[in-house]
């Protein structure tokens, strides 16, 4: 634990190091929500909802949403992303050799605190949908949280699940670039998905169920308790699969050494 305070601690003096490029990101990031409300306020020009939400109820949507990618891009993504130019260049002993949980120093031994900026938009965002649905959140701000973490967890140990294929396959960095096109259909609200889609977008490749659910919660159209039950299920699916994965491109990597 003393060991992962320090690298906080050693990444924030790094990123204060560039104060420019950190409001430059801020207000690139600003420009772009500007554009995102802008533009669906013209989409419900001639609607009232899409699928029984408001567009307070897309605001808090994409609020979420935002929120959702800029924290595990601030915390976890730059771990992921190292972890197959490590297997492919054999360095792996380096992190397995450390006195530290080797999955949790991979996960956030690239921690980019500078980032933390490109959150803000995705808060504004979300109180300005509560407060156009005038909409008091009470306890459900709780569970929407519990909620929010929980697709945090799935996302990040989904994304690790692609970057332990690296083991296997010597190019795996296409499939972190489908991946973020496909997080693409998380701004939009579940309902409009059908179908096969709907399946797939739902278990498989779980997007649809990053945003929609913690913001189902908070604006009330779905109880707590049969989302939550739903995400332990894919996360406890997830975990499964990557601790296997993990276990058997470690066994890979060793006999291949």
């Amino acid at each position: 634990m003393r060991f992962i305070k320090s690298l906080f601690k050693l990444r924030l003096k790094m990123d204060l190091a560039f104060r420019v490029d950190v409001f430059f990101n801020f207000f690139t990031q600003l420009v772009y929500l500007i554009g995102i409300l802008l533009l669906f306020r013209v989409i419900y020009l001639n609607v009232s909802e899409i699928g029984g939400f408001t567009l307070g109820d897309v605001y808090v949507l994409l609020g979420t949403y935002f929120i959702l990618i800029e924290v595990y891009n601030m915390t976890f993504r730059g771990g992921i992303l190292s972890l197959p130019e490590t297997v492919k260049e054999g360095n792996l002993e380096i992190y397995l050799l450390k006195p530290v949980n080797t999955i949790a120093f991979i996960l956030l031994k690239r921690v980019n605190i500078g980032r933390v900026w490109r959150v803000l938009p995705g808060f504004i965002l979300l109180i300005y949908g509560l407060k156009m649905n005038d909409i008091h959140a009470g306890m459900n701000l709780v569970y929407y949280i519990i909620s929010l973490i929980l697709s945090l967890i799935i996302y990040t140990v989904s994304n690790f699940c692609i970057s332990l294929l690296s083991f296997w396959f010597f190019e795996v960095n296409n499939m972190f670039y489908i991946y973020d096109d496909l997080m693409e259909f998380a701004k939009y609200p579940d309902v409009i998905y059908s179908g096969i889609i709907r399946k797939v977008f739902m278990t498989i490749i779980p997007v649809i169920i990053f945003s929609s659910f913690p913001a189902r919660i908070l604006i009330g159209l779905s109880s707590f308790q049969e989302i939550f039950a739903y995400q332990a299920i894919l996360l406890l699916v997830f975990s499964g699969i990557s601790l296997t994965l993990w276990q058997r491109g470690l066994v890979k990597y060793q006999g291949r050494g």
